[in-house]
């Protein structure tokens, strides 16, 4: 709120006036703003941690051998490289975010992806961040194929992937 005083023409004080405004709409964007900023965070911390755990593991192993096998490395390199484009990936989808809350619409990649083979790529790539998780698709059938935007199921598949790992920490299987 905010006042003030009412004057006459010689100066002297004849009233006040206040204005009162409801900030309730601006309060719920502010908290919308927080929750948008702590799942951004959640989704970019992912990509993160699988490239400082492929790192990581990369590390012990030539620790522990002075040298690791060519093909371990490559693999691991694959992973870091694909991880930062998901990390871009990400990126993007924050983008859209923004732009849906500015009232424009966004559009999907849809285009024919194999659900099944979306689902191998993305535990292929968290199961060379971790040592103590065996992480498997188990599917049939064998390949399910369907007109998905394959970036934003892939983020799906690796937030749920993450938190299994995350939530079970002394490892094991992962279906």
């Amino acid at each position: 709120s905010s006042s003030g005083a009412l004057l006459d023409p010689s100066g002297a004080a004849v009233g006040a006036v206040t204005v009162f405004q409801d900030i309730s709409a601006i309060k719920a964007l502010d908290r919308e703003k927080d929750e948008f900023l702590a799942s951004a965070s959640h989704d970019l911390r992912n990509p993160l941690g699988i490239i400082k755990g492929t790192a990581q593991m990369l590390s012990r192993r030539l620790t522990r051998n002075s040298s690791i096998e060519p093909e371990r490395l490559s693999a691991g390199l694959k992973t870091i490289d694909a991880t930062v484009t998901q990390m871009v990936a990400l990126i993007d989808q924050l983008l859209d975010v923004a732009r849906l809350r500015m009232g424009q619409d966004i559009m999907l990649d849809c285009r024919p992806t194999d659900l099944v083979a979306l689902a191998r790529e993305t535990v292929e790539l968290m199961q060379a961040a971790t040592e103590r998780h065996i992480l498997r698709v188990e599917s049939e059938p064998n390949q399910v194929v369907g007109d998905w935007d394959a970036d934003r199921l892939r983020r799906v598949l690796n937030n749920l992937l993450s938190n299994a790992v995350k939530y079970s920490p002394g490892g094991g299987d992962v279906l």
